[in-house]
């Protein structure tokens, strides 16, 4: 048996006709009550751009997070909004709002509060922008301090943590960056749809479905070691061993071509362009751009095939006569690539 206390909720004949009254007033000042909602497109993953520069003993970060394609949308702002900050004394910067931006109170509050918080409004979202600080380690903004930092961020987005599987692939999301001067990096990452972690995929076969997990049809040549898939790559493979090997992959990422291009180059050091020449090529049908870029010693081989949200890399890397070498298999290996 179950008992329950009873008491009298109806408001007091006065109490009605003041509130009456005050929807009255209400009504009076705004005719029409605004209110906005927002849908977000649950089969869009999330992504963040993150800069780190270390300035004066502290390591400043500036985040853009929210659903990818509103981020490709504001990625360029978010570049201009770097472009304007200026660092001052030892834990202070200006950095002006953007037109269009509004200051948010999110994340200003607590023992991690931020510098500065901001937000874009779009017609779908309300992309989150922050600006924190944090005392730099002994050892500076080394390796470890960037996958510590990179796990805390693909944790936000569903990924899973760095593994030592991955090996430098992890540094595939980062490319370099300056603000007021100082050298940095800004981390790209993509997130998955799911609740659990899978590497970002590409869509279903309609454009409005989800990310599902890939299925790849290929040819590859004996001697091709198999190194199967990690966090970052749907499938590896490799060809000979230690610092004469020569790696290939397959992967999805999203970020703007031109960045993809220039951390490629980075890796065979060679500097930033703004553009880069290409060859055209099809895989399975559809239109891709092929980057043969030497450098001093070693040579990557990329091909980027646009996809509804994200884009297919094709990669090989290695040192420049083993690559050379290899590349009539790979580019077969390309041409037996059937994607399902």
């Amino acid at each position: 048996m179950y008992g329950f206390l009873s008491r009298d909720t109806r408001l007091p004949p006065f109490s009605v006709a003041c509130l009456f009254a005050l929807l009255l007033v209400c009504g009076a000042c705004n005719n029409e009550l605004s209110v906005t909602s927002y849908e977000v497109d649950k089969t869009l993953p999330p992504r963040v751009l993150v800069a780190t520069v270390e300035v004066d003993g502290l390591v400043w970060f500036f985040k853009l997070s929210g659903a990818s394609d509103g981020v490709a949308a504001h990625r360029e702002d978010f570049h201009r909004f770097l472009d304007s900050v200026k660092f001052g004394k030892p834990g202070e910067a200006t950095c002006p709002t953007p037109k269009g931006w509004d200051t948010s109170s999110r994340g200003m509050q607590g023992s991690f509060k931020r510098f500065k918080s901001l937000a874009i409004p779009t017609d779908t979202e309300i992309l989150d922008v922050s600006v924190s600080f944090l005392r730099a380690p002994a050892t500076g903004i080394d390796d470890e301090y960037l996958k510590t930092n990179l796990d805390r961020w693909r944790k936000q987005i569903k990924l899973g943590p760095i593994s030592d599987k991955d090996g430098d692939d992890w540094k595939d999301v980062l490319s370099a960056i300056s603000i007021d001067g100082v050298p940095g990096l800004l981390a790209d990452i993509t997130g998955s749809v799911n609740q659990h972690f899978t590497p970002p995929r590409p869509p279903a076969s309609a454009s409005t479905g989800p990310m599902t997990e890939p299925r790849f049809e290929y040819s590859v040549p004996d001697d091709w070691t198999d190194r199967g898939a990690s966090a970052f790559v749907a499938q590896t493979w490799t060809v000979g061993e230690n610092e004469d090997a020569v790696k290939i992959s397959l992967s999805f990422a999203g970020g703007e071509l031109e960045d993809n291009v220039n951390r490629w180059r980075d890796q065979v050091g060679l500097g930033e362009v703004a553009s880069s020449q290409f060859e055209s090529v099809e895989v399975d049908g559809q239109a891709g751009k092929l980057f043969d870029l030497v450098g001093e010693s070693r040579r990557v081989i990329g091909i980027v095939v646009p996809q509804t949200r994200l884009s297919l890399f094709i990669k090989m890397t290695g040192p420049v006569d083993k690559v050379e070498g290899e590349q009539a298999e790979f580019m077969a290996f390309v041409q037996s690539l059937k994607l399902k």
